[in-house]
């Protein structure tokens, strides 16, 4: 929950200052990708069986969740207020090299890289609940998927 103020901020006020600059200059067939996230499934997550499709309700539990709700309603309102051209894209957990290590992934191979570095003497990786579901996509693949939403998708849409 920390900066919980600061994401909203920039999400939503973020993505509102683009929108509004498309807007008052005329460039309404600007082709506007809005990075969404699964966040906004929040509690249905828990609650969903099997994959959650884009149509399941949204109940997100973190100020971020709630920021990535509110960032896509703009893009919506704009699509149909002003007719831009917004299409939102809802990825889950993104994994890349070099990446965070507060994500579990980074995590373990950070732990694994260290064993074989000699650096910690006992290999093991030190985890959580390993029950936990997670869709994880290499960021690398879902940047060709971000390219492709924003120059084939219909505008007013969440993908």
């Amino acid at each position: 929950f920390a900066f919980g103020f600061g994401r909203a901020q920039v999400n939503v006020e973020g993505t509102l200052n683009i929108l509004e600059a498309l807007k008052d200059l005329g460039l309404v067939s600007t082709r506007v990708f809005n990075a969404g996230s699964s966040t906004v499934y929040g509690k249905t997550a828990d609650e969903w069986e099997g994959p959650i499709p884009e149509h399941a309700p949204l109940q997100p539990v973190t100020p971020y969740g709630v920021s990535k709700v509110a960032q896509e309603m703009a893009g919506l309102q704009y699509f149909h207020s002003h007719k831009l051209h917004v299409v939102t894209g809802r990825f889950f957990q993104q994994v890349a090299p070099g990446g965070p290590e507060t994500l579990a992934m980074q995590d373990f191979a950070m732990q694994i890289a260290m064993v074989e570095l000699g650096v910690r003497s006992k290999p093991e990786v030190v985890h959580g609940n390993l029950e936990t579901l997670r869709d994880m996509t290499d960021v690398r693949d879902s940047a060709r998927v971000m390219v492709d939403l924003a120059e084939k998708s219909a505008p007013g849409k969440v993908y």
